[in-house]
């Protein structure tokens, strides 16, 4: 009898224990478009260059041509042009001539906010141009994908992990694809 039990209860915990897991999350999408007027602050900070300069920015948001919600960010200069050692070359697409020595490593945060609907959260590095003489505020090159993470979300995106690539239009306009699970 109390083998049986045993046996019984061994069967249970792996059926339980099988649909633990099978469902893996699916991988939802979102596209978003923020228009070109952006709003800035200029560069705070210790001059032109200098690392821990700020610059924060905010955006509406539209998906499919309706307004959706607001972003909101700020990017901190890590690395200054003079000081870039890593890979630039793989943020840049391929036949666009670029000066990299007006690229420098920005550390960029973000919030989109949804409207009723909640936020996700992004961070990570970017590499922006930096030239005072062209634009008083870092920018992305037109067309260069630079993808940042994903690192969390609040209502319906509550746990959100993926990533967000960042596209600067001809425009002047960008297309944020985020690319998520809900895990």
């Amino acid at each position: 009898m109390t083998v049986l039990f045993l046996a019984s209860l061994a069967v249970l915990g792996a059926v339980v224990l099988s649909g633990c897991g099978s469902s893996s999350p699916k991988t939802l999408t979102m596209v978003l478009t923020q228009p070109a007027g952006v709003n800035h602050t200029e560069n705070f900070g210790h001059g032109t260059g200098a690392i821990g300069n700020l610059h924060s920015f905010g955006a509406d948001l539209s998906e499919n041509g309706k307004p959706v919600g607001v972003l909101t960010g700020e990017r901190v200069l890590t690395q200054p042009a003079s000081e870039v050692d890593w890979a630039i070359e793989e943020r840049i697409p391929d036949g666009e001539t670029v000066d990299f020595s007006r690229f420098s490593v920005w550390h960029q945060t973000m919030s989109f906010h949804l409207k009723d609907r909640g936020s996700f959260q992004i961070e990570g590095d970017r590499l922006l141009v930096t030239d005072p003489s062209t634009s008083p505020i870092p920018f992305m090159v037109t067309a260069a994908q630079q993808p940042l993470a994903i690192v969390g979300g609040t209502g319906e995106f509550k746990f959100a992990r993926g990533e967000v690539v960042s596209v600067r239009n001809e425009d002047g306009s960008y297309t944020q694809t985020l690319t998520y699970r809900l895990s």
